[in-house]
């Protein structure tokens, strides 16, 4: 967990983001936060990538995972 963090499939439009419903993760589902926190204009967005404690079904069967802070912000 010490690279860089490119998250699959398509990108999730904020306000889309606020209205999904949230699930808390179990202790055996690792996966990292999806939230993009800036943009590089040569490598495209930059993603938060800490252990995601949030998750929620998206469009085309992809899930969404947030870290606690990202979670809250919303």
């Amino acid at each position: 967990m010490q690279r860089d963090y490119i998250p699959n499939g398509s990108r999730v439009d904020e306000e889309t983001v606020r209205c999904l419903v949230y699930r808390a993760l179990t202790e055996g589902e690792i996966h990292r936060c999806g939230w993009s926190d800036s943009y590089d204009p040569q490598s495209g967005p930059i993603f938060c990538g800490q252990v995601a404690d949030w998750m929620a079904p998206v469009a085309n069967g992809e899930t969404l995972y947030l870290c606690a802070y990202h979670r809250e912000r919303l």
